[in-house]
């Protein structure tokens, strides 16, 4: 807590003593100091990250790229060495029977927030 907070907002600025440190009071106030520790804890759940493939299909125009196509690929099918390749050509060559243009695929690994 005392990363996120200056003294003076800190929720045991009550057990202040000698020498301006509240370690001094946690033994007296053990209950107070355990409820403060589990209210904080609720507020401040730990943000859970994961790792996922995805392959992207890059529209180019020349000037400029932006993705036209974005797809997560399933985790059992970059296992063999060189499926990157693969999954990045099939993705292409289905998504320019469907569209004109110049494109192009790449296959990236990127981490995010889990949102549940």
């Amino acid at each position: 807590m005392c990363k996120e907070n200056a003294c003076n907002t800190c929720p045991f600025t009550f057990l202040k003593g000698e020498g301006n440190t509240c370690r001094n009071g946690i033994a007296e106030h053990a209950d107070e100091v355990i409820e403060i520790c589990k209210k904080w804890k609720a507020n401040h759940t730990p943000i859970e990250v994961e790792w996922v493939h995805v392959c992207r299909v890059i529209g180019d125009t020349g000037n400029s790229k932006r993705c036209v196509y974005e797809q997560e690929i399933d985790e059992d099918e970059i296992l063999p060495f060189g499926a990157y390749d693969a999954i990045a050509e099939r993705t292409l060559k289905e998504y320019m029977e469907k569209h004109e243009g110049e494109f192009f695929a790449v296959v990236e690994r990127l981490c995010r927030r889990v949102v549940r």
